[in-house]
This record gives C-alpha cells, sequence and structure tokens, in this order.
C-alpha cells in the first residue's frame, strides 16, 4: 500500500511539473515572438531613416558636384522615410500591446490568436512597396533614341 501512494504521488508530480514547463515554454514562446516584431519595427525604422537621409544625401551630392546648378524639389523620399519610421514606432507599441494581451491569455488559459497585427503589418507594407514600385517608376528617366 505505501508503494502504491509512492507511485500516484510521482505520477502527480510529474504532471505538475509537465504543466509548469509547458507554462513557461509558452511564455517563452511569446517573449520570441514580441522580439520578433520588435526586429520588424527596428527594420521599418532603420528603412524610413536610409529614405528620409537619402535626399538630403543626394542634395548634398549634387551641390558638391555642381555649385551652380540649380537643385530639385525635396522630393518623397522625406515624407516617406518619416512616414516608415512613425510606422515603425506604431508596430513596436502594438506589438508591446499585443505581448501583454498574450500574457494574460497565457495565464488565464483562454488564448485567442489575434489577426489584426497581423494584417495591418501586411497591408501597410504591400502598400510601402507599391507606393515605391510607382515612385520609381514615375522618376525614372525615359530612354530614348540617343
Amino acid at each position: 500500500m505505501r508503494r502504491e501512494f509512492h507511485t500516484r504521488s510521482s505520477a502527480a508530480e510529474s504532471a505538475a511539473a509537465s504543466a509548469r514547463s509547458t507554462h513557461t515554454t509558452e511564455h517563452l514562446a511569446n517573449e520570441r515572438t514580441f522580439l520578433a516584431w520588435i526586429r520588424t519595427s527596428l527594420a521599418i525604422i532603420g528603412l524610413g531613416f536610409v529614405m528620409a537621409k537619402f535626399s538630403v544625401w543626394l542634395r548634398q551630392f549634387v551641390a558638391t558636384l555642381a555649385p551652380a546648378a540649380k537643385l530639385p524639389r525635396a522630393g518623397a523620399s522625406l515624407p516617406a522615410g518619416l512616414t516608415l519610421i512613425a510606422y515603425g514606432a506604431v508596430v513596436a507599441a502594438l506589438a508591446y500591446r499585443r505581448y501583454v494581451a498574450v500574457e494574460e491569455a497565457i495565464e488565464s488559459e483562454r488564448y485567442v490568436p489575434a489577426r489584426g497585427l497581423v494584417l495591418l503589418v501586411t497591408v501597410a507594407l504591400v502598400m510601402v512597396s507599391v507606393a515605391v514600385v510607382l515612385y520609381l517608376l514615375a522618376s525614372a528617366p525615359t530612354l530614348g533614341p540617343a
């Protein structure tokens, strides 16, 4: 009889340890997901910075090569870059909000996937990609007979 109690106790301890392990794994996965969103946000901010600084660099480059040349207007790279920087900040804030929501869902064991953040990032990046392609096509020099 003593042996039977020991077996039940070991099984209960094993189940409790397994539940703690699963719980820890879920929290760690949530942190990894949050960090992936932060990396995405940093990449968007970095791209925005490069785009915003490109127009400044280009104007300085042209002014150095030909000081008397009339410089073109600022272009769309500064507003586009600033928009991407702001969008990257929004993604970071939404990632934190999602991280907290998932933490609470893990604790209460009622996880519901959120497709909103994924949809927002996907749609925005597709729109940015289309806008950049259109901008590049519109600003490309025309190739004609020389």
